[in-house]
């Protein structure tokens, strides 16, 4: 496991920002404000490599910012996901550091699932 990891960092209402962290639990934990959960986001084919959105799993229960949202999944399970985010690499057992290609696959793909509600602001 890699000490430190290249991520991107999303706060509601703003661009994700490339940043190194350590990879560490409460770091996690610092920059999503809550416990976290993992979510699969994006799939490589034919790799075990995934990338993956790590979100506050309360954030939902402390009604965090409704405005902007990472709307998750395929119709009709739909999820969405509050809060600030971390997004990042992951194998199947470790976190670890998103390189060029997927730095550019995941802001891609945060642009294309942010969801703006018309200026709420939660």
């Amino acid at each position: 496991m890699e000490k430190q990891i290249t991520v991107l960092h999303k706060e509601p209402y703003e661009p994700p920002r490339e940043i190194t962290i350590p990879n560490e639990l409460d770091m996690f934990q610092m920059f999503v404000n809550g416990p976290i959960q993992i979510i699969p986001a994006v799939t490589f084919t034919g790799k075990d490599r995934h990338i993956v959105v790590v979100c506050d799993e309360e954030a939902k229960l402390k009604e965090r910012k409704p405005a902007p949202n990472l709307f998750l999944g395929k119709p009709p399970r739909w999820d969405i996901v509050r809060g600030p985010v971390v997004v990042c690499a992951a194998d199947d057992e470790d976190l670890d550091s998103l390189n060029e290609d997927e730095i550019m696959i995941a802001e891609a793909w945060l642009r294309m699932v942010e969801i703006v509600n018309g200026g709420a602001n939660g």
